[in-house]
């Protein structure tokens, strides 16, 4: 052993795993003394016994030993039963002089309600002496981080007490913590252990109300759900917290300030990676009135745009309710329909968050960050677009962006499926159009309430011409757009960093010349046939009686009676009810002078193809989806009727999913039965079902726009 070379010696102890044997090494020789030591140091586990203490102060004490300490590791778990008081005693003194580890990083504290017999059974300690501990070691702790420089510090299997028996936890606000860990003892082993069902206090009592250091906060119960109706985290912030993970952890059934939602929420600018493993809803009466968890996703969607990862397990998205006897119990009432919803939900919520990697990759390359080791992106300073961080596009990324061919990108993408196109198309198009933003907001917009009966989802937005084309009355023709979104989802103002996407389309036309008008519209689950085209009709209407509420007196007053109704997608579908569904059609106030259906379905039961739950909830069971298609609307009609109808310009995109091809085809084929000729076609060349509109404003597949306009403009003479 003398011999051999210092690189083999190194390599035997690091092939030693045994704290016994790497002790036994450390008496070799000098050589391996100096080698052994600081892997043998460099993490200390701690018992819960008067001899664990006393070896762990005397390491403390030892300077040449306690340099190499990086880690703490405390197990509550006594042996046998052992004098309370004496034990916590030896612990105190042991823990309040860590301060003397130089190198000290991470503190992990494991309490259990239990010690071993020395007949080997597990035995539940008193309530009283196991939370009388486990306070002193946790205020010994608490103390200890007013000076040490320890940046992680984990506590598992806490029973919560009433947030006045912490009143050390202030001491944390100005630690240099980085990451803190708590993992709180459930709500049923509480009652099972304690005979108590209120013993369970504040998840906040243990958190510093702020701390500038803060990265990492895991939240988490390990043995079942916790749930704390008085929650209590509404002061609390952590302006650089950008990891949080939720465990089993229940959230209310209604959101409130001290809730863990309006936490996570409040952390929105920060955040950038949201884990949740078996959280819940809580269910306080009828299943009608659970905060549905389709509700969560679709606000954080809106609101947490600056996750960049958000990671779901299979047993989260469930919904409890309290049993007297059994605790929390998964509450079976919650039909599948609701699940549906769910999950659809949640993967829209999880797709939103991937379109920023899929944007970083774009342009910066494949596993390259979108901030570095402070936070900010690479190659710049730190830039924020609302809540959202993007990389900033410098001279040198616009000058590329300019020169990318983007439409022949696009058109090079195989898929076709909305899926697997979506991500990709809008990560092509948003850095480009962000560099435009300037030119883009140069024309005005407005906005306004076509509908005070509703609270939501009842605006509209008007983008003004700054060179009118004008009528033969001297008026300003109009063009209402419906935006699509499968039924479920859209909004006329679209979070970052999609912000620009419908304000450019409403900007190109106003460009030239047209007022362009974008109205909100209700959604499934909330809505169903056919409620959205209502609501389309009476923005239209709207406009029809408030021509002067939406003029500028510094420009010729709109022309009501020269109105295009344009939609894409889901919004399509609603403008061709609206068309043809007699209900709607009748009480439409002006004669529309044209129709523009862009890359709708025509009608739904197509074979080999499927279309998604959404479009299955607004339309209703199979049934009725043939009665309410447009096609059998059109049907409907008589011939005076589709005679009647104002001209009708179908458009579409080059490479669209195949049932929508399908139900092109035949719809062209219906107009040409019933009109005695074929009409005008648009088709989008080089782009697929996303990428029309996204491309309007950006400089490059704005053609199929430019022949929209030249059709209306046709039908103004």
């Amino acid at each position: 052993m003398q011999g051999l070379p210092v690189e083999l010696i190194n390599a035997i102890v690091e092939n030693v795993s045994s704290p016994t044997d790497l002790l036994h090494l450390r008496r070799v020789n000098r050589t391996y003394l100096k080698l052994v030591t600081p892997l043998v140091f460099n993490k200390l586990h701690v018992k819960s016994s008067i001899q664990s203490a006393q070896n762990f102060q005397q390491v403390i004490g030892t300077a040449d030993l306690a340099t190499h300490v990086r880690e703490v590791v405390y197990d509550s778990q006594l042996d046998d039963a052992l004098e309370v008081a004496d034990l916590e005693e030896a612990l105190t003194e042991a823990f309040c002089a860590i301060t003397a580890l130089p190198n000290l990083d991470s503190v992990e504290l494991n309490f259990w309600p239990s010690f071993i017999s020395q007949s080997g059974k597990e035995v539940r300690e008193s309530p009283f002496w196991f939370a009388s501990r486990q306070l002193t070691i946790l205020e010994a702790i608490y103390h200890v981080m007013k000076t040490s420089h320890m940046t992680s510090l984990s506590l598992h299997n806490v029973v919560m007490m009433p947030s006045s028996r912490y009143g050390f936890v202030s001491s944390l606000t100005n630690s240099p913590l980085s990451h803190l860990s708590l993992s709180v003892v459930s709500n049923a082993e509480i009652s099972t252990w304690s005979g108590s069902k209120d013993i369970n206090g504040s998840l906040g009592a243990l958190l510093p109300p702020s701390n500038p250091t803060l990265k990492s906060l895991v939240l988490h119960s390990p043995q079942g759900s916790y749930h704390s109706l008085t929650t209590q985290l509404s002061s609390f912030h952590y302006p650089s917290l950008a990891r949080l993970v939720l465990g089993n952890i229940i959230l209310d059934q209604t959101p409130s300030a001290d809730g863990v939602e309006a936490f996570i929420l409040r952390h929105k600018d920060s955040l950038r990676r949201l884990e949740l493993r078996s959280c819940a809803s809580y269910v306080a009466g009828s299943p009608a009135d659970a905060r549905r968890w389709s509700s969560i996703w679709q606000r954080w969607m809106v609101e947490l745009t600056g996750l960049e990862e958000v990671v779901v397990d299979g047993d989260s998205q469930g919904y409890v309710m309290l049993d007297a006897d059994r605790g929390y119990v998964s509450h079976r009432p919650i039909g599948p329909m609701t699940a549906e919803e769910d999950t659809s939900s949640l993967q829209m919520f999880q797709d939103a968050v991937a379109t920023r990697k899929v944007m970083t990759d774009c342009f910066y390359g494949a596993g390259q960050s979108t901030s570095d080791q402070n936070g900010d992106p690479p190659h710049s300073p730190a830039c924020s677009t609302g809540s959202f961080k993007l990389p900033r596009i410098t001279n040198h990324d616009v000058h590329l962006i300019q020169s990318i061919p983007i439409m022949e990108t696009i058109s090079k993408f195989t898929e076709t499926a909305i899926p697997s196109i979506n991500l990709r198309t809008l990560a092509a198009f948003v850095p480009i159009l962000d560099d435009r933003k300037a030119d883009i907001e140069k024309i005005d917009r407005k906005t306004f309430v076509y509908n005070d009966t509703r609270n939501s989802r009842n605006e509209l937005d008007v983008y003004y011409p700054l060179n009118p084309t004008l009528t033969k009355d001297g008026k300003i023709p109009i063009l209402v757009f419906v935006y699509g979104g499968g039924f479920n989802t859209g909004s006329r103002q679209l979070p970052e960093p999609y912000s620009m996407g419908y304000r450019a389309l409403g900007s190109f036309y106003a460009h030239r010349g047209f007022i362009t008008v974008i109205p909100d519209y209700r959604l499934v689950p909330e809505v169903h046939f056919p409620v959205a085209s209502e609501d389309i009709r009476d923005a239209v209407n709207w406009i029809f009686n408030n021509a002067d509420t939406i003029g500028i007196p510094t420009m010729p007053s709109p022309d009501v009676d020269a109105m295009f109704i344009m939609g894409h997608s889901a919004g399509d579908v609603h403008t061709k009810v609206l068309a043809l569904y007699p209900p709607l059609r009748d009480t439409t106030q002006p004669r529309l002078k044209g129709l523009i259906w862009c890359a709708g379905p025509w009608f739904l039961d197509i074979e080999g193809e499927k279309f998604n739950i959404e479009t299955q909830r607004y339309f209703g069971s199979q049934v009725q989806q043939k009665e309410r298609e447009p096609r059998a609307l059109w049907n409907g009609l008589s011939d005076e009727e589709i005679k009647n109808l104002p001209d009708i310009l179908p458009v579409r995109a080059e490479r669209e999913p195949r049932s929508l091809l399908i139900t092109w085809e035949e719809m062209l084929s219906d107009i040409e039965k019933r009109r005695g000729e074929m009409p005008q076609t648009i088709i989008s060349k080089g782009h697929n079902h996303i990428s029309p509109n996204w491309a309007l404003c950006s400089g490059q597949g704005e053609e199929w726009g430019e022949e929209v306009v030249k059709w209306m403009k046709a039908r103004l003479d």
